[in-house]
């Protein structure tokens, strides 16, 4: 709050100013704004949003690769493959290059700070999702792999979303005045 005798800043809690003494009435109270704290600290790529973006442009493309090379490697070697292994792989290989790609992406966006950054890593996290589902069907032969397969993508998907929607690292980096058109 804001003394309207003397225009010192007053803590929400006190009942009459620290500068001058002048008693705070209910009134006075009610309507006056609350004082605004500065919004230091808690902005820039550092913290968990800093290892979100170490995650999209170094762990997933390296980690990408490695399954690539290891689903493709019966192709490359000129090894039969299972029946339907090669749909399997090309489905896996498909779904992953979609999925980081699109992480790559995201984590430019956020690193350089553009104003579509969050939307963008929102995307990439569906994308994941999707990518997650088809790869647990495709890959895993049991049930329960597949449903581990599975509940680790929605897992790893609801974390990030929620960390972009609640993070106040994030709504200072990346402020919703900011919303670009393309």
């Amino acid at each position: 709050m804001v003394c309207t005798n003397c225009g010192a800043q007053i803590l929400d809690h006190a009942f009459a100013c620290p500068q001058c003494g002048r008693p705070m009435r209910v009134r006075e109270v009610l309507e006056s704004p609350p004082a605004l704290a500065p919004a230091v600290g808690y902005t820039g790529v550092e913290g968990w949003l800093a290892f979100l973006v170490f995650y999209l442009l170094f762990l997933l493309p390296l980690g990408t690769s490695i399954g690539l090379v290891q689903k493709l490697r019966p192709l490359l070697t000129g090894a039969s493959m299972q029946n339907g292994g090669l749909l399997s792989a090309l489905i896996f290989s498909a779904a992953s290059i979609l999925a980081a790609g699109m992480g790559i992406y995201a984590g430019t966006a956020l690193w350089k700070i553009y104003p579509n950054a969050v939307a963008a890593t929102k995307r990439f996290l569906v994308a994941f999702l999707i990518a997650g589902v088809l790869i647990s069907t495709v890959q895993y032969h049991s049930l329960e792999d597949r449903i581990w397969g599975i509940a680790d993508a929605v897992a790893f998907c609801l974390v990030w979303y929620a960390y972009l929607n609640r993070s106040k690292r994030v709504a200072n980096t990346y402020p919703p005045s900011a919303v670009s058109l393309t």
